[in-house]
């Protein structure tokens, strides 16, 4: 599975730098994406949508096209505000319900409000969750 950053803002400061895979919502300003290909040395590939690519400095596609990172334009954008719900409690909930648990038993299992515990089964098949205020995206 391969874990892929989303880039929204300022946030790019936070990426560990092996990332091979960035997702950007926004266009970055060159400087910020120069700063991004100094941090992350073994960057393949960026993925963006479509309206990202067409907003994005001609600067900053050069400087793409120089260093040959390969290009994903997504058709779609992967919607929707990150869980930051700790992904082993997610996983947890999971299996509870796996097992045939009520929706009340696993919030009192997992400490959890119920609302939260029928939230986490209904949207367990999400890809884009928050860990340490930096978005994730499963892929």
């Amino acid at each position: 599975m391969n874990l892929t950053f989303a880039i929204k803002h300022n946030n790019w400061k936070k990426i560990p730098s092996d990332s091979k895979i960035l997702h950007i919502t926004r266009p970055i300003k060159f400087a910020d994406f120069r700063s991004i290909i100094k941090k992350c040395k073994e960057l393949e590939k960026i993925l963006m949508p479509k309206s990202t690519w067409k907003r994005l400095g001609k600067k900053t596609k050069k400087l793409i096209e120089e260093r040959k990172i390969e290009v994903g334009i997504l058709d779609y954008t992967i919607k929707g505000r990150p869980i930051s719900i700790n992904l082993e409690k997610i996983l947890a909930a999971i299996e509870l319900y796996k097992e045939y648990k009520s929706f009340r038993k696993i919030a009192e299992e997992l400490n959890i409000p119920k609302s939260t515990a029928h939230y986490l089964i209904k949207y367990a098949k999400r890809k884009k969750f928050k860990k340490d205020s930096v978005v994730v995206v499963l892929g």
